[in-house]
């Protein structure tokens, strides 16, 4: 197989491995399949997508809009686009939590 198969498949896995550590609520070995999915292929928007829900799930918001930018900066100068409707949901329902400590202040 040629190395762009073989990065297609191992994509395929860590995406695989992400899904079904989510399903058994383990989400550090999530977090840690979608980022090795992301180092492979920065530009794996679903990847970056799904590290932002693990993030969330952990109450890690601020990472979920450090995520968001990162991958919003790879998309915009890369390939001169925005992320999908998807991504920027995960984004603004962290963005759009009311912080409890100070009634409805923005992440």
């Amino acid at each position: 197989p040629t190395r762009e198969v073989l990065k297609s498949r191992m994509l395929h896995l860590l995406l695989a491995a992400g899904a079904a550590y989510c399903a058994e609520q383990q989400w550090e070995l999530a977090a840690d399949s979608y980022r090795q999915g992301i180092n492979i292929d920065p530009l794996a928007e679903e990847f970056h997508r799904h590290l932002m829900q693990v993030q969330k799930q952990l109450g890690n918001y601020a990472e979920v809009v450090r995520g968001y930018r990162r991958c919003e900066a790879l998309l915009t100068n890369e390939l001169g686009t925005a992320p999908s409707p998807e991504t920027t949901a995960v984004f603004r329902s962290v963005c759009n939590r009311p912080d409890p400590a100070h009634g409805n202040d923005r992440a």
